[in-house]
């Protein structure tokens, strides 16, 4: 058996370079994502509710301010609630498809 020791293969300086290569990623579970998805939607039409009731008008997450005194405004608000919307249902939908995966995993036998 060959002598690997002091090779690339066993080397601690290629073993630390090829981890700090790796790309951060948040060690979260599938129902915080979910939990955190739901949280994140309702804060924003708490948000988007606050500003209507506040000044009739709605500032995007482009920047733009919208309001409902006008059509184009209308169309801008209910595109961003749809957007919005569709945003939490993604995310909870890959949740619901990790929580699943993860459940059959648990029960092969």
């Amino acid at each position: 058996m060959p002598d690997n020791i002091g090779s690339v293969y066993d080397s601690f300086a290629f073993t630390q370079d090829v981890n700090s290569r790796k790309v951060p990623v948040d060690q979260k579970d599938f129902t915080v994502g979910k939990y955190e998805s739901t949280e994140n939607f309702l804060k924003e039409l708490s948000r988007y509710q606050n500003q209507l009731l506040k000044n009739g008008t709605i500032t995007l997450e482009t920047g733009q301010v919208a309001s409902l005194d006008n059509v184009g405004g209308a169309l801008a608000i209910q595109f961003s609630l749809s957007s919005l919307d569709d945003r939490r249902n993604a995310t909870g939908g890959l949740a619901d498809t990790g929580l699943k995966n993860e459940n059959k995993m648990w029960t092969l036998q």
